[in-house]
């Protein structure tokens, strides 16, 4: 594979992830990073994703800052990032997975229960919600996959899907700007990385106005179904990784 070819599969599948993102809310890493792990290697990726997670938050928040509930956003953040310390402990100690199958059933039973409409899959208040935005900073600072926990949140609040989407997005937003300016500032950044930026931008543009079209034309049920398969996937992909593992 040419050079050229190369960084043509490496904007497409950064592409499609972020169309993807940008239709749910969260899903992005979990579809980009493997394909990019392949075909650029892990440390190469990490910082690309990260900094293309920044840009997709920034344009999802700043054009629908006025679907944002800033509240419970900042409640989310501020203790997901009070407990990233205790996921960086469990990455340490902790088999990762342990943890990923842990994770994976946790989302398969609250998938059941949803299905099978039960009142332990809906929260009438915010007042667990310090409980999921740590979980959130533990998995952010254990394996950087905070996603199924907001989402599972997001989901037992019963938020509208514009608050769902625009919600998400004012938690990625800061998490994701720390995260790539840790990469740039530990040597993640070279001129590899800005060339696969540059060139990735006005197609993850194009992908963001995409999925965002396409969002709000799908209706509310419609776009839950489509959360509750990706949650599935998600869950599935964690259970096969950590029998892998094994």
């Amino acid at each position: 594979m040419s050079e050229w070819e190369l960084l043509a599969s490496v904007v497409a599948a950064m592409s499609v992830a972020t169309f993807i993102r940008s239709f749910l809310g969260f899903g992005d890493a979990l579809v980009a990073m493997p394909i990019l792990s392949l075909l650029i290697g892990v440390r190469e990726a990490a910082p690309f994703v990260a900094i293309i997670s920044f840009i997709t938050a920034l344009c999802i928040v700043g054009a629908e800052r006025n679907s944002i509930d800033w509240k419970p956003a900042s409640w989310l953040i501020g203790s997901s990032v009070i407990a990233v310390p205790a996921g960086i402990y469990l990455l340490r100690t902790i088999p990762e997975q342990y943890v990923q199958a842990f994770l994976a059933f946790v989302i398969i039973g609250f998938c059941c229960l949803s299905f099978l409409k039960s009142k332990l899959a809906r929260l009438e208040n915010d007042r667990l919600i310090t409980i999921f935005g740590a979980a959130a900073g533990v998995l952010v600072g254990a394996y950087n996959t905070p996603g199924p926990v907001l989402v599972i949140y997001g989901t037992m609040r019963n938020w509208s899907r514009e608050r769902f989407r625009a919600n998400l997005q004012a938690y990625f937003l800061p998490i994701s700007l720390i995260v790539g300016t840790v990469h740039v500032t530990t040597g993640g950044a070279n001129e590899g990385l800005w060339l696969r930026i540059g060139t990735a931008l006005p197609f993850v543009l194009l992908a963001i106005w995409g999925g965002s079209t396409l969002s709000r034309r799908v209706g509310g049920e419609v776009f839950q179904r489509f959360v509750y398969g990706a949650l599935v996937i998600v869950a599935l992909m964690l259970l096969f990784d950590s029998i892998g593992e094994n």
